[in-house]
């Protein structure tokens, strides 16, 4: 958090401007905080974290990854301040321990909200002394206990618990809060408290922390990044937790061991709001919409062309926020738009905005498009391919007080050490539990997050887990022309094969370009509309595109080989193997490894139309109501599409056979409740798919041919027209699965009701009488009876 106006070299993996940086193991309709239960997806979250993080020093996390709050905003003026506060407490110190703790947390008799209530006396004590050395600073956040009361999410509760929360004092939320009311969005930094320090309890608090910590990242597009604080008895640590690299404080005692609680609390109660973490260039707001009050959200975009500011407010709700549950990663958020002018009413037409973090050395995706377009125009001669791309109207990296908003930015530019790492579960048979932490600890509580040295030891050697890469990243922002719509959204199959045939056409632009998308998915593939107000598929999302048989980066690990949508990911991608070429060829493997090229962007449209197959049914005028043979066959189908769509990045024995083998693809397809032609169709699909393959694989050397790789596009297309031909409408299985549960809900509330029949003639679920359901808590799959551990 020190101002550093050089960006010293980070301890990062190098990227080039192309990342290499793979897709995570992901179901292709992942259930983000939208469908599933908090508690459901906090394991996905710290799959996603790897099994450590990076530990550092507690001098070196004070020094460089919390705000500066003297006002020279140096850090041996903070040093100066603190000294000053430290002597201030003195009353609030007896024997050597904060006089509210007497006794350790885990000899007090009181429940944990007690014993911990205390710490909003410590916070408080703080403040009182800090105001006095710092009388020129306005304090920004306050501490404050509030474990059972559920924090409010824009208008409404949203069922979120805290054990404790450091709480905006002005607050960031829209809309009508009581006076004991706080707001999600307004934590700076969440706590999570335990009594007893024992492993298995320390691995609970850790999880339950990390939730907590994602899901406020989540419900709050203004954050940048954030603070934890996890204390076991006397065990405290801090968390500092971003888009790009999340690492922990080493452990020590808070009751003796003062001046590092203090310090932080300083810096984050007299932080700006900028450097506690919040994107001065994101407001939010509330609107009246149809006689109702709405949060709404502007955003910020910096025309260079025009110099000026040109803000965008958001219109409904977010059309796509993947994966921005996790801590780690891109954290896209997709919203339709409207231009503001001088006097902040919206206007025009609808727009896109695109919000996300790409790592440091990439090129945005308007710099990407421009690539491509300038090396097909060189290819054709003409420009009639950008009808098949998204119209970028302005495309930027997010600049904060005029410097570029990037994961180095908030650390001043310093390196996140990496020698020692934090296990995010450890095990009770190799780590000996102690009763408290007396002192802080000089030695190393495991390896680290890179590979470790065989001398060294580490506290997770399972050959299953691999190390987390962490990779500096910017904040890019984008503003598309056109509002489309995702491939698995639609529901007329003739429109959907329509969109593929015009995707096929797009990706022969890549060919002339001589580029590979590498990222082909249902997600990637919008269905618009032009000028005349006809269809037309375009292709979004170019960040993974790189050009043709680029090579990576000397070391990269294995996974950055592998880019793309498990659903959707060529097979030989995912393998890492080549599949049609002669099996005595000494060469395959070794002297030509497995680059992405283009038949590989056109397997995965012809998978997307499989996808689509396995996951849809024909839906008929003369039988909507779904008989018990369909429910059978619907299941059947499911059970089939489980196996041959993994959400594993290296996919599967079943997938690989089924694209590999037509008896195989003939087996698994035989069960499809579609018009048989279907199948056929897409298996000659398969077939040509497959020419193809052993034309550029046999010698293995031919992949490294661009011509041999001309007319695949253009051989695939009337397979696709033929299928959209007999194309009807569909519903999706997961309409299916929706309807069924929503059914049995149905049988269960009617047996409740018979069962009660004769007594009170009332039956109340538990906890959720009178209960007000918010479009967050609508989102999030929540009920506020529900408590957070």
């Amino acid at each position: 958090m020190a101002s550093n106006s050089t960006l010293k070299t980070l301890n990062y993996q190098t990227k080039s401007e192309f990342p290499n940086n793979s897709r995570k193991n992901d179901p292709t309709c992942h259930p983000g905080l939208g469908t599933a239960e908090l508690d459901v997806l906090r394991p996905a979250l710290m799959h996603s974290m790897g099994v450590a993080v990076p530990e550092v020093e507690i001098d070196w996390f004070l020094q460089h990854a919390i705000p500066r709050f003297s006002p020279e905003r140096r850090y041996v003026s903070d040093l100066q301040v603190l000294g000053s506060v430290m002597t201030g407490l003195r009353s609030s110190i007896v024997k050597g321990r904060w006089k509210w703790y007497k006794k350790d947390p885990s000899k007090m008799q009181a429940g944990e909200d007690t014993v911990f209530k205390h710490m909003e006396s410590i916070s408080d004590a703080v403040l009182q002394v800090g105001k006095q050395f710092l009388s020129k600073t306005k304090s920004t956040s306050r501490l404050r206990c509030l474990s059972r009361q559920i924090g409010k999410s824009e208008m409404e509760n949203s069922n979120f618990k805290g054990d404790a929360n450091q709480l905006m004092e002005e607050t960031t939320g829209a809309g009508m809060k009581g006076k004991n009311d706080y707001y999600i969005v307004d934590s700076v930094v969440n706590y999570a408290f335990k009594k007893l320090d024992d492993i298995e309890t320390v691995n609970i608090n850790v999880v339950q922390l990390l939730g907590n910590a994602a899901r406020i990242l989540f419900i709050d597009p203004l954050r940048r990044f954030r603070w934890s604080v996890s204390v076991e008895n006397t065990t405290m640590r801090f968390w500092f937790l971003s888009r790009s690299v999340c690492f922990v404080s080493k452990p020590f005692n808070f009751v003796t061991q003062h001046k590092p609680f203090v310090h932080f609390l300083l810096a984050t109660s007299f932080a700006s709001k900028t450097d506690l973490g919040y994107d001065p260039t994101v407001r939010r707001t509330v609107v009246t919409r149809e006689g109702k009050n709405a949060v709404v959200y502007d955003y910020m975009i910096y025309d260079t062309k025009e110099d000026r500011e040109i803000w965008y407010r958001t219109v409904g709700e977010v059309i796509s926020n993947y994966r921005a549950h996790r801590l780690l990663g891109r954290a896209i958020r997709v919203w339709v738009v409207q231009e503001l002018n001088n006097k902040g009413v919206p206007f025009g037409n609808n727009l896109v905005l695109k919000d996300y973090w790409i790592t440091l050395d990439s090129l945005t995706e308007g710099q990407i498009q421009s690539r491509i377009f300038e090396a097909a125009a060189r290819a054709r001669g003409n420009k009639e391919f950008k009808k098949y791309f998204m119209t970028i109207l302005h495309d930027t990296i997010v600049t904060i007080d005029g410097e570029e908003d990037s994961s180095p930015l908030h650390l001043g530019g310093e390196a996140v050490p990496m020698k020692s790492r934090f296990c995010l579960k450890k095990e009770a048979a190799r780590n000996v539990p102690r009763p408290h932490i007396d002192f802080v600890h000089s030695e190393s509580t495991g390896g680290n997050d890179v590979p470790v040295p065989e001398e060294e030891e580490s506290d997770n050697d399972d050959p299953k887990h691999e190390h987390h890469l962490y990779e500096p990243r910017k904040h890019a922002r984008l503003v598309f022309k056109e509002v489309g719509t995702c491939l698995n959204m639609i529901k007329d199959q003739k429109t959907l094969f329509r969109c593929l045939i015009d995707a096929l056409c797009g990706l022969e632009t890549f060919y002339d370009a001589r580029w590979v998308h590498r990222d082909i998915s249902t997600g990637n593939l919008l269905l618009c509309y032009d000028d005349n107000k006809q269809p037309i598929c375009k292709i979004s999302d170019l960040e993974y595109a790189r050009p043709h048989l680029s090579e990576v980066p000397t070391g990269a690990p294995e996974l950055a080989h592998k880019t793309g949508t498990p659903a959707f990911m060529a097979v030989e991608v995912q393998l890492k193997e080549h599949l049609f070429c002669e099996p005595t060829d000494p060469s395959a493997g070794t002297k030509v490894p497995v680059l992405h090229n283009y038949l590989h962007d056109v397997e995965s449209v012809w998978w997307i139309a499989m996808w689509h197959l396995f996951h849809t049914y024909p839906v008929r005028e003369e039988d909507r109501c779904i008989s018990n043979v369909a429910v059978k066959n619907i299941r059947k189908q499911q059970e089939k599409a489980h196996a041959i769509f993994p959400a594993s990045v290296d996919g599967s024995m079943k997938r690989w056979f089924f694209v590999e083998r037509l008896s195989h693809y003939k087996e698994g397809t035989n069960i499809l409740l579609h018009n048989q032609l279907f199948s056929r169709t897409m298996g000659v699909a398969l077939l040509k798919l497959h020419e193809y393959y052993k034309l550029v694989e046999v010698p293995i050397e031919n992949t490294l041919e661009h011509d041999l790789f001309a007319g695949v596009h253009r051989a695939m297309v009337p397979f696709f027209e033929q299928a959209r031909d007999v194309g009807v409408e569909v519903e999706y299985s997961e309409y299916f699965r929706r309807r069924t549960r929503a059914e049995a809900a149905k049988k269960d509330d009617s047996a409740v009701g018979q069962a009660v029949a004769g007594g009170s003639g009332v039956t109340v679920r538990a906890g959720v009488k009178g209960k007000k359901r918010t479009q967050t808590d609508a989102e999030l799959g929540t009920s506020s009876h529900k408590r957070r551990k």
